[in-house]
């Protein structure tokens, strides 16, 4: 599962980052190692008030490629937009331009 990507408030962050979620440039991520399909990754990040991570930027990729360690994790994007458009799991507009 995971990098999850995290935003809460301050106490929500020392609590995430006790329990091993790393912080980035305001976001924390989880990078779990329990393998299970997409869907059930996302469910498993919405019981934490959390979501599959939104890469939304090159450094936010690269940060996570680099913090992956050559590991397969999953994502927050998915085609559930109108037609099957792209849509990330948070909310965060996507553009495939914006990475």
């Amino acid at each position: 599962m995971g990098p999850r990507g995290w935003r809460e408030g301050t106490s929500g962050v020392a609590a995430g980052l006790a329990l091993g979620w790393r912080y980035h440039r305001g976001k924390i991520y989880l990078f779990s190692a329990q393998s299970q399909p997409w869907a059930a990754a996302e469910a498993a990040c919405a019981v934490t008030h959390a979501h599959l991570a939104s890469v939304t930027s090159a450094e936010e990729q690269a940060y996570l490629a680099r913090e992956a360690r050559g590991g397969t994790y999953w994502i927050g994007l998915a085609a559930t937009g109108p037609g099957g458009s792209w849509r990330w799991t948070d909310g965060t507009p996507y553009s495939p331009d914006s990475r």
